[in-house]
């Protein structure tokens, strides 16, 4: 990158960052410094100049997810920081400091404030009724009458100057990386395969490019809560949200590590609820103590009747296990109408007394076994009387047909007795059973004859009839 970038407006609408002018071939890795969900960050040289940073993203493309892409913020960050660093220097050169809403709290006020550091936004800004040495004075703090630091005087009490940004860390551009430029690196050095919660799986193929911000390399340091809170004032000046898990490891010597913590007003994931001034012992104690639990994550300590509810909340005993869940209320109906309509088909096939009594005094077809010796089993239909035995059941009490005058017989392919059924004049059997004409299925039903066919074979049962006859003949 050479020279100052453009501060126009169309350049803030939609800020890009430059290309970086070193060449990646002269990249020497010495070692992995961190990473996470968004890329990993490495310690790199160039030649014999100092370290670098670099920091290499996982998605080469926009992810197809409601998710922000890491690149894409990191790159507006880095452009927005550059941009406003230049024109708070030129607007102090020419004694017209940048002027911001005070205390911005809405989406519109992050937008107004941001366009305030374009060369249209300074041009209208309105003047204050002072001279311009004596502003440039009152904002640099060095009168006693304004009061603190970077405030305006009294007389204009709804803006406020901003004279100077805290210390950033310096980026030098975007660059295009292989996957296979680690290959004859050690296997320490090389992208890991990360797995975050259950779906979030992290890897780079070999033969793609991956997009990469070289930055400056930032040397371990303490904290000081106040450099880090000059800084926070200004992301929510310049209106920059946060995040919903800022961490206190992405903050070294003063300077914020992770350009994704924050979000400019017009990029994709700002949030209204995280627009507000945070606190910087809060914000540099989440993820490095054990009082996380005891601090929101929106930048305030919330009061301590919500913070014993929500301890309560979370220590509460463990009763038992909850009850396994019902089911749904269309199975459950559904069960009850089947088991209602089996108990009303048991109850339609019950004959009371009265309807047998009935039936035994109409006249009923029979069925006679065939007087013949044909190895076949031929059987033959004829009209008895009423007291012969009977066929009734739940179909009408129609009669078979009658064989014609020419002696025709019906031979039926099969002959069973029906299950549950025992053949009549068997002890305690029922001597009326069901004729289905429809399925010309009939079933042979004489007085004192075990003969017939089983349910569940095919072999003519043994009856006790033909073993009497034997030993008659005997």
């Amino acid at each position: 990158m050479v020279g100052p970038p453009g501060c126009t407006a169309a350049h803030f609408k939609v800020p890009r960052l430059r290309r970086c002018p070193f060449d990646p071939e002269d990249l020497v890795f010495e070692t992995r410094l961190g990473g996470g969900a968004d890329g990993c960050v490495r310690k790199v040289r160039l030649g014999k100049e100092r370290p670098f940073a670099l920091k290499m993203f996982w998605d080469f493309e926009p992810p197809k997810t409601l998710r922000y892409w890491g690149v894409q913020r990191e790159c507006q960050n880095a452009a927005l920081l550059q941009m406003m660093e230049t024109a708070v220097e030129q607007a102090v050169a020419a004694q017209r400091p940048v002027l911001v809403i005070p205390d911005p709290a809405s989406h519109d006020d992050a937008k107004i404030n941001q366009a305030a550091f374009c060369d249209e936004g300074r041009q209208h800004q309105p003047q204050l009724p002072t001279q311009q040495s004596e502003l440039l004075a009152t904002a640099i703090g060095a009168s006693p009458e304004s009061g603190a630091a970077g405030e305006t005087p009294a007389a204009m009490p709804s803006v406020r100057a901003i004279t100077k940004i805290p210390r950033m860390k310096k980026c030098y551009g975007w660059l295009t990386l292989l996957r296979g430029l680690f290959d004859g690196t050690p296997s320490w050095l090389r992208p890991p395969c990360l797995t975050f919660g259950m779906k979030l799986k992290r890897f780079m193929q070999p033969d793609q490019e991956y997009p990469a911000i070289l930055y400056e390399y930032a040397e371990d340091g303490e904290n000081d809560p106040s450099k880090v809170q000059e800084a926070l004032d200004f992301f929510w000046l310049a209106g920059f949200s946060a995040t919903m898990s800022p961490l206190a490891r992405n903050w070294k010597s003063n300077v914020l590590l992770d350009l994704s913590d924050i979000v400019p007003a017009r990029g994709f994931g700002w949030k209204e609820r995280y627009y507000q001034p945070r606190n910087a012992e809060i914000v540099l104690s989440i993820g490095a103590g054990l009082n996380e639990e005891d601090y929101g994550f929106d930048g305030y300590r919330p009061p301590p009747e919500v913070v014993a509810r929500a301890m309560a909340l979370k220590y509460r005993p463990q009763g038992p296990p909850p009850p396994p869940p019902r089911p749904s209320w269309a199975v459950r109906d559904r069960h009850v109408v089947m088991a209602e309509r089996r108990r009303i088909r048991g109850l339609s096939r019950m004959k009371t007394p009265q309807a047998v009594s009935a039936e035994a005094s109409q006249p009923t077809a029979t069925i006679e076994r065939a007087k013949t010796t044909e190895p076949t089993g031929t059987t033959e239909l004829s009209q008895s009387s009423p007291s012969s035995s009977t066929i009734s059941g739940l179909m009408p009490n129609t009669s078979p047909p009658s064989p014609s005058s020419s002696g025709e017989r019906f031979v039926p392919s099969k002959t069973r007795t029906p299950f549950g059924c025992p053949s009549s004049g068997s002890p305690g059997g029922p001597e009326d059973l069901t004729v289905d004409q429809g399925s010309m299925i009939l079933y042979r039903c004489l007085s004192g004859d075990e003969g017939g066919i089983s349910w569940y074979d095919d072999t003519p049962c043994s009856s006790s009839s033909d073993d009497n006859e034997n030993k008659s003949e005997k």
